[in-house]
């Protein structure tokens, strides 16, 4: 299909949230629209629901620029939109003419203006930086895999990674249902390692349940009813990392779900 082209000013990258120097994996994916081969003004948020592999390539025309989109395009038939969707972002007007979608799966955001590339950050006042993001179907990072320092690396890490992703629906280990919020990768599994081991460091307190008994309520335990032992996190250190990976990952989960940002943690606790 040819395409009219106008006099008129490109529409600019809009940014709708701040720059993402240093994306870590768990964190919501920084929402934008941008021109791309689908419309004028692509929503970010709109593709949630399937993997997405978002590969900042910078130029197709320059030899790293074309290696790095090979090795994205190379698992062309991974990509159905259904599970998986690939997007490529060019920082070069003049790969327009070159770079074709393939519906379904491969389609590509023009980011003339840069924005695009400094909010994921994939360029800062250094220049550019070639990587390739996973996001999950949460439209949460699930991993950022740099290019520039070893493309080889990267070629193994993205071909393990995307041939081994589930589907959707299997995202996070468990059926997905509505109303409830299921959240997997919110501490890494190193960090969860530490928790256990505190716990069995430490043993547990069996934890009970409140009953009103003769007009008065107290604290019993009644293993038909609940069993459960709980080590209370007294380590600073470690409560400040548990309050940043929920913060960081999960209390923006809860306020797209339901509106609402937690303003406050209870406790904190490690239950067996």
């Amino acid at each position: 299909m040819n395409e009219a082209v106008s006099s008129k000013p490109r529409p600019r990258t809009t940014v709708r949230q701040p720059p993402g120097f240093g994306l870590r994996p768990g964190q919501p994916a920084p929402y934008f629209a941008a021109r791309s081969t689908v419309n004028p003004s692509s929503h970010f948020d709109t593709l949630g629901g399937r993997f997405i592999v978002l590969g900042f390539f910078g130029q197709a025309q320059e030899e790293a620029g074309r290696r790095h989109l090979d090795q994205l395009l190379a698992l062309e038939a991974r990509y159905d939109d259904s599970g998986i969707c690939m997007f490529g972002v060019s920082t070069d007007p003049a790969d327009e003419a070159g770079l074709r979608q393939r519906v379904p799966g491969i389609r590509y955001f023009w980011d003339d203006d840069h924005a695009l590339s400094r909010q994921y950050g994939a360029e800062d006042a250094a220049g550019l930086r070639r990587l390739t993001y996973v996001i999950d179907p949460a439209l949460r990072i699930l991993a950022v895999l740099p290019f520039d320092a070893d493309p080889q690396a990267h070629e193994r890490a993205l071909r393990a990674l995307v041939e081994r992703l589930p589907r959707p629906d299997d995202h996070a280990g468990v059926p997905l249902h509505a109303p409830v919020l299921i959240a997997p990768r919110i501490f890494e599994r190193g960090f969860c390692r530490k928790l256990i081991e505190l716990y069995d460091s430490n043993g547990g307190q069996e934890s009970g349940f409140m009953r009103e008994i003769d007009g008065r309520t107290v604290a019993v335990n009644d293993h038909k009813h609940k069993r459960r032992s709980d080590h209370v996190i007294a380590d600073a250190g470690i409560r400040r990392a548990c309050e940043a990976a929920l913060r960081e990952r999960l209390f923006p989960q809860i306020e797209k779900a339901f509106m609402f940002r937690p303003t406050q943690i209870e406790r904190y606790l490690v239950a067996c």
